[in-house]
């Protein structure tokens, strides 16, 4: 019997976010985006389809990362492409380099002021940590007992 992950990540949209990430890394900056998909259900069990990654710019510092206020008309523009193919945005994505995969409190706090629904996923990668050749990578939902990993794969998507 196969499992069913909470959340399933296109390889493509994870390699978008990614390079993003590297790039901010560098720098020693966070950086973040948005998980664009759907929300499906098997066997009664509810997972999250990630199908692809959008982001604009970003204002980050070593710890912390924002959109400016200009970046949503292109978040919007960006998310209205995706709408059209009946998606969603399921969820948001970010990086701590070199700190590791956790919600921070502020994380916390985005993720239920913003990212409310019971389905909504964050995930967290650390671009300058490597497990098994890929940068870690944790997936999380918040509930009001604070936050808990869920499982996750990433699907080839090419």
């Amino acid at each position: 019997m196969h499992e069913i992950y909470d959340a399933y990540i296109s390889s493509t949209a994870l390699e978008k976010a990614e390079k993003l990430f590297e790039l901010a890394a560098k720098q020693n900056l966070e950086a973040l985006g948005l998980l664009v998909g759907n929300v499906y259900s098997n066997k009664g069990k509810e997972y999250v389809l990630v199908e692809n990654f959008i982001t604009a710019k970003n204002l980050p510092t070593a710890v912390s990362v924002k959109f400016t206020k200009e970046s949503f008309s292109e978040l919007t523009k960006a998310y209205m492409r995706h709408f059209k193919e009946k998606k969603i945005i399921v969820g948001w994505i970010h990086s701590h380099p070199t700190y590791g995969c956790f919600l921070s409190q502020t994380d916390i706090n985005t993720q239920k002021r913003f990212f409310s629904a019971p389905f909504n996923i964050a995930m967290v990668v650390d671009p300058m940590r490597i497990q098994n050749s890929r940068m870690q990578e944790k997936v999380f939902r918040v509930n009001a007992n604070g936050y808990y990993e869920i499982s996750f794969c990433i699907y080839d998507s090419k």
